[in-house]
């Protein structure tokens, strides 16, 4: 760490400050991602650098004027690199593969499960990030009011491989019956028994041979360079209405800059653009029919680097109407602020304050990388009853998978920032000249809030009333026989492969999108009382009732709504809304012998005593269907509820809430509907801890103090219970499966002087 400071007069003052650190590490069996669990087979170096410089400047004009500077650069990474058995660099294999391999190890070898371990890691990683931050401020007094104006502008750069795709190749399913065997296997010489060991000692000669494997390559590593720019500026006001009244108010207008690859591999998936005329047509097995349609309908593709994948793709895209990105951002974010404060009295012991704030939140960048992995950039070369030291014959050509695809992800086109609004009401006074009480109401609200949403499901119930080809026939077969898509009164207990011939967007089976339109709201009402007593002692005490609820608990893929008709049944509590939140703090100096001048002083003096308090209510708990779909929806959702299933609950290890509330999953006798439990409809277990500190302070002298302590968190240990089990699947099904920290016990020395 370097650190500057510079007066040059006394109107301007400079400041820098550098700071630099390395964590190198070298690991057994790799540091993240794939482990081979053998010895020296994946040993890894990896190294997490940070280096940040930051410049800043205040010149001051004059006594009511003051320019503000700052720029600030940020670095971090994760960089690893294999050095173990199977790094390029150790090992003598040279496999001739179809595509260039980028990846430091040599090809995976992946063996029957239940064999042996499979030769892997994760291979080299490089993952880095920087943003440079350029802003400044004019701060100015006129009158009654302090003006200040400012704006910042940056620019970010993430640079990530390793996000898809096997480029170093893989070696599995080793067999040793005859090429000519139209399904390869693992077989025994006659009379040798089918035994755990015996499979095991085969596999291994097949390895061995290696002239009867599949082998499969990526031609990529996928990397992305995402590069991004934003611009805020701000103007705000604080006007000293009167002696006893302070009026706060002004804007921010907030441009996040949509987010491009430097490589130029991202690509989206815009339902507008897809036309069912240019679907392919889909067997009952889910394969799209080779030649039929177009197996790219609806994607566009980064501008800058357009390509169609090879003939076989059947890959048509659009070139992206927004050039070298693949969606676009508001340009009209602006965000009001006000707020005042007033002593309705004029006596300083009473305030009443109150406020209203709207903030746009940025995209994280980690959502736009993974757009790379959609078609067309990525081939894939698969090949079986191949040898090991030729894989691929320069012939054999790449073929699109006829399978239909998941679009891994993608994102609203039109996106909206999202924004909060927060507002609040508070009347704070102080009693004598130890004791304040504050009271207060707190809310926010969340709009455009991004979260995934399944864009190709069929609407609930539908499945039952249409038909479906089976098999290699497709609805377009002259003289299919087709059957109802869902038997009614039964239910889907597997991925519904069946119904990706009638789904919204036939030629995909998932279209996960990113959309900013989810809402939250918080609703909350705060007190808070500190009590000061002689020297440090002192007491605080906070009580928070609130409510917090939402249409998506959460941004994951997992969380996506089980009906996009019907927002409404996903809106219920947050995941982080807790009911009641009640938290004390004290300290406590024992009053006596605190000059501590002889031996009794010092033994009996100095003593002091501290902790803390809480007890709060429980989380919410979803209670999930687990590969069960009774409403041919595509399988996800919840089950139905049949009752309250926190009344009466035993609220015990066993069985926290009552699993009977919600209805079983049976194959055949049902309704084919969505389930209509809301998210969060068991209520979490509480918590309540109590933590404490002893301590001892000794006056040495003047300039030597020592400090003893002794620390009980969760002193008084008890069982706080964390999660609980919700898949309706599980063994543990409305078990409690973890528990919080017991009571953990620290002592320390300190010593100033």
């Amino acid at each position: 760490i370097i650190k500057i400071d510079h007066s040059f007069n006394d109107a301007l003052n400079f400041f820098y400050r550098f700071q630099n650190d390395k964590i190198p590490t070298l690991d057994a069996d790799g540091s993240i991602g794939t482990r081979s669990g053998l010895p020296f087979v994946n040993r890894m170096e990896s190294n997490s650098p940070g280096k940040t410089h930051t410049f800043s400047m205040n010149y001051t004009v004059s006594p009511r004027v003051v320019i503000e500077g700052r720029y600030a650069y940020g670095f971090g990474a994760i960089f690893t690199n294999t050095i173990g058995l199977i790094s390029k660099d150790v090992s003598p294999i040279a496999v001739n593969l179809p595509y260039e391999s980028v990846r430091d190890v040599v090809p995976i070898v992946a063996f029957t499960a239940g064999t042996f371990n499979n030769l892997t890691g994760f291979s080299n990683y490089d993952n880095f990030s920087w943003k440079k931050n350029m802003s400044g401020s004019v701060t100015w007094l006129k009158g009654a009011h302090s003006l200040k104006f400012g704006g910042v502008y940056s620019l970010y750069r993430k640079n990530e491989n390793a996000l898809s795709g096997t480029n170093q190749g893989q070696f599995s399913a080793f067999n040793n019956t005859a090429l000519s065997v139209g399904t390869p296997a693992l077989v025994r010489a006659t009379g040798v028994a089918n035994t755990a060991v015996n499979n095991l000692y085969q596999q291994w000669a097949n390895y061995l041979q290696g002239n009867n494997v599949t082998f499969t390559q990526s031609k990529l590593d996928v990397e992305v360079d995402l590069r991004q720019k934003n611009l805020e500026w701000f103007a705000q006001d604080e006007f000293r209405a009167r002696n006893n009244l302070t009026i706060y108010y002004g804007v921010r207008y907030s441009y996040f800059g949509p987010a491009y690859d430097k490589n130029g591999l991202l690509s989206n998936f815009v339902p507008s653009l897809w036309s069912a005329a240019q679907a392919p047509r889909v067997t009952g097995a889910a394969n799209r029919v080779v030649g039929s349609g177009n197996f790219c309908n609806g994607l566009i593709v980064n501008s800058q680097n357009y390509q169609t994948g090879p003939p076989a793709f059947n890959c048509t895209p659009i070139a992206s109407p927004f050039g070298k990105y693949v969606y676009q951002v508001s340009k009209h974010d602006y965000a009001p602020r006000v707020g005042l404060a007033w002593d309705p009295f004029g006596k300083g012991t009473t305030v009443i304050r109150t406020g209203y704030g709207m903030y746009h939140e940025q995209t994280p960048a980690s959502t736009i990388e993974l757009l790379a992995n959609n078609p067309p950039f990525q081939e894939v070369k698969t090949t079986t009853l191949t040898t090991m030291d030729n894989p691929v014959p320069p012939s054999q050509s790449v073929v699109a998978s006829a399978a239909t695809i998941s679009v891994s992800r993608a994102i609203q086109a039109d996106f909206d920032t999202p924004y909060m609004q927060h507002w609040s009401l508070d009347i704070q006074h102080q009693f004598g000249s130890k004791t304040v009480v504050t009271a207060g109401y707190y809310g926010s609200k969340g709009t455009h809030l991004i979260g995934f949403a399944e864009e190709n499901d069929l609407p609930p119930g539908l499945a039952t009333k249409i038909q479906c080809a089976q098999g290699a026939d497709t609805l377009q077969t002259p003289g299919a026989v087709t059957v109802p898509c869902l038997t009614p009164g039964t239910a889907f207990t597997a991925t519904p492969a069946i119904l990706d011939q009638v789904r919204p967007y036939r030629g995909y089976r998932s279209v996960n999108i990113l959309e900013s339109r989810y809402n939250s709201n918080y609703h909350s009402m705060q007190l808070y009382a500190q009590r000061r007593f002689t020297g440090a002692s002192q007491i605080n005490v906070a009580y928070t009732w609130s409510k917090n609820l939402t249409d998506n608990q959460t941004s994951s893929v997992s969380a996506a709504p089980q009906d996009l008709l019907n927002l409404r049944a996903e809106y219920g509590r947050a995941i982080l809304d807790r009911r009641h939140v009640f938290n004390m703090n004290y300290v406590y100096e024992l009053p006596f012998y605190q000059s501590q001048k002889d031996f009794i002083g010092k033994v009996l003096g100095g003593w002091q005593a501290s902790g803390i308090i809480s007890a709060t209510s429980g989380l919410p708990f979803s209670v999930t269907s687990a590969s069960y779909d009774p409403a041919g929806i595509g399988l996800r959702g919840r089950p139905l509820l049949l009752c309250d299933p926190n009344a009466n609950a035993p609220n015990t290890v066993e069985q926290w809430f009552n699993t009977q509330c919600f209805a079983p999953q049976n194959a055949t006798g049902i309704q084919n509907i969505p389930g209509d439990a809301p998210r969060g409809a068991v209520n979490g277990p509480p918590t309540t801890r109590v933590d404490f500190t002893m301590s001892k302070n000794f006056k040495v002298s003047e300039n030597v103090k020592i400090q003893l302590r002794a620390e009980a968190f969760n002193v008084l240990n008890h069982t706080n219970f964390r999660n609980l089990s919700t898949a309706r699947n599980s063994a543990t099904y409305g078990q409690v499966i973890s528990f919080r920290d017991p009571r953990i016990m620290q002592f320390g020395l300190k010593v100033n002087f």
